[in-house]
């Protein structure tokens, strides 16, 4: 169940920033009652994101609202239930985003 709530919040989190995006790119004659929603709607996923890991702890587990951090936990996971498919996977993915983000790096140097 740990798992899922670690999926909760990582969406929560993901959710928070693309609405913020919004926030910040919103314009036009409907620029402040839309500003003020999306204000809105990015605390209270804040709030919410903060309930789940709070949650979270109170299990014993530790929050890992990213997906780098939730990869770690997922790959650990496997590791220790002996699972070498997963692992792989999930080792693929992590080696894939390393690599991404390596190149926006080198794009914004």
């Amino acid at each position: 169940m740990t798992d899922a709530r670690q999926l909760v919040l990582a969406d929560l989190v993901v959710s928070y920033h693309e609405i913020r995006h919004f926030h910040r790119s919103v314009g036009g004659p409907a620029f402040f009652s839309l500003h003020r929603t999306f204000e809105a709607m990015c605390l209270g996923r804040a709030r919410w994101a903060d309930e789940v890991a709070d949650r979270i702890v109170a299990l014993g587990g530790m929050p890992q609202p990213t997906l780098a951090g939730a990869l770690a936990a997922a790959i650990d996971a496997a590791e220790a239930a002996d699972d070498r498919i997963t692992v792989d996977a999930l080792d693929a993915i992590r080696d894939g985003m390393d690599a991404y983000a390596w190149m926006l790096r080198r794009f914004a140097a």
